[in-house]
């Protein structure tokens, strides 16, 4: 029952041991341990990147486990505009310590259209990367740990696939990907005739050697290069 944000702050961890040996149940450990860490903030630094076809306005919140989620479209939860091919940007999103749950969702205004409703449970010393793009005519989104892997000499990568039976072959290894899905990263040596997707060499030049990426494709060529 004693999870990461448990463990955060001393005061909270007694008042959960206490009612453990008091036989509180789990709803009554969450509130005491949302009402020992109120007050405590912190920000969690996210990357969110749009990789569909129209601007999207991202919106995020954060929220306890005894408590409910906000009201995400609301205009006070809105914490990003980015165009289509947009640089990806970096923001900080201010949360509670007794705030372990985070929801995000997109919204395409023009066309009156919203990706699905995400809830994320994660540390507020975690850094996240929020995913929007396209498929079949719906507006997607993947919510990630935001991680990096950098190598001397080499091009670092993770691929991320926007369209379904999306097949990777690097070397020996082979990958089939449905739409949403990333691999695991792979070590890359040279910018081209090294990666194929779907038959066709993949072309990462735009890459520099020593940095990691993600890499988003369609079932054709490659979309992005989301630095990391």
């Amino acid at each position: 029952m004693l999870k990461g944000r448990y463990l955060l702050k001393p005061v909270a961890y007694s008042i959960a041991l206490c009612c453990l040996l008091s036989a509180c149940n789990d709803t009554k450990v969450d509130k005491a341990i949302d009402e020992a860490l109120a007050g405590l903030d912190g920000k969690t630094k996210v990357q969110i990147a749009n990789v569909s076809a129209s601007p999207l306005a991202f919106h995020m919140a954060s929220f306890t486990a005894s408590g409910k989620a906000p009201v995400i479209h609301e205009q006070k939860h809105r914490v990003a505009l980015l165009n289509m091919n947009q640089p990806p940007l970096i923001i900080d999103v201010r949360r509670s310590y007794s705030d372990d749950r985070l929801v995000v969702q997109a919204f395409d205004h023009a066309a009156a259209k919203s990706s699905e409703y995400l809830q994320y449970k994660s540390s507020m010393e975690t850094p996240l990367q929020v995913l929007a793009w396209s498929h079949q005519n719906q507006l997607k989104l993947a919510v990630l740990p935001w991680q990096s892997s950098r190598i001397n000499g080499v091009f670092r990568l993770r691929i991320f696939a926007i369209q379904d039976a999306t097949t990777i072959q690097h070397g020996s290894s082979r990958f089939v990907l449905k739409a949403g899905e990333l691999t695991d990263w792979l070590s890359v040596q040279r910018c081209v005739n090294e990666l194929v997707l779907n038959a066709v060499q993949l072309d990462i030049c735009q890459a520099t050697q020593g940095l990691s990426y993600i890499a988003v494709v369609d079932d054709k060529t490659l979309v992005s290069l989301i630095q990391q």
